[in-house]
């Protein structure tokens, strides 16, 4: 993204010609690191030739030339007045196909503007917009296609990252010793299970065998015993 811009800052100080910049991006942090990262490739701090204009914070000067700002921080700039685009020669919407209310707006204002200020050129740039589309929305205008590599994209998760770092902190000590003591007393209890009883634990756990019922004994009768003789006399 920050290619474009400095290829025009080049060419137009090169050619000693005005030019103001002013290029969106769909987040805050986004337009932060870009003219950040810009202004270093530059050998310059952000404020200079390059500035930024977000919420509630701006750094930019009389000497900027490339603004980096969000979407709705230059939808609100061209709603305060019909001269905000007065000395601007190039917008630049980056990421067009993260399309939003404050994006849509934005488009309907700048295809306006064009008519009105004739040197001002509006720079649409993304990776999987649909081409015809904006084509017809801005009168057929012309199209620049910049062939790319595909890079193969991994998938890191927070457990790989963990675990090629080393990374660990207290609180995740201590819960891999609450794991450690509840896996431990899992195990115990199932060795415990598959253990045979002893003692008491046996006794108790031992299968109760019912008795017999009356009519159904196999043991011998006892024969019948004859009384000692004073024990009959009556």
């Amino acid at each position: 993204m920050g290619s474009v811009p400095q290829f025009l800052l080049d060419q137009y100080h090169a050619a000693g010609r005005p030019l103001r910049i002013l290029c969106t991006q769909p987040r805050r942090i986004s337009a932060l690191t870009v003219a950040e990262r810009v202004a270093a490739e530059r050998d310059e701090t952000v404020g200079q030739t390059v500035g930024y204009q977000i919420r509630l914070e701006s750094r930019v000067s009389p000497k900027t030339l490339l603004t980096f700002c969000t979407s709705g921080v230059l939808l609100r700039t061209l709603m305060g007045g019909d001269g905000a685009l007065a000395t601007v020669t190039h917008v630049i919407v980056d990421e067009i196909h993260e399309r939003d209310r404050f994006a849509d707006f934005l488009m309907a204002v700048l295809r306006d503007s064009i008519s009105k200020y004739r040197n001002l050129k509006i720079i649409l740039m993304s990776a999987t917009m649909d081409t015809q589309l904006f084509v017809k929305y801005f009168h057929v205008c012309p199209v620049v296609k910049i062939p790319g590599k595909m890079y193969e994209v991994k998938e890191y998760f927070l457990e790989d990252v963990l675990r090629e770092t080393k990374f660990t902190s207290p609180e995740m000590e201590r819960a891999k010793a609450e794991l450690r003591k509840r896996q431990a007393l899992s195990s115990w209890t199932e060795h415990a299970a598959d253990r045979p009883l002893a003692g008491a634990a046996a006794a108790i756990e031992r299968p109760h065998i019912p008795a017999p019922i009356l009519g159904q004994q196999t043991e011998p009768t006892p024969d019948r015993t004859e009384l000692e003789p004073w024990l009959s006399v009556t």
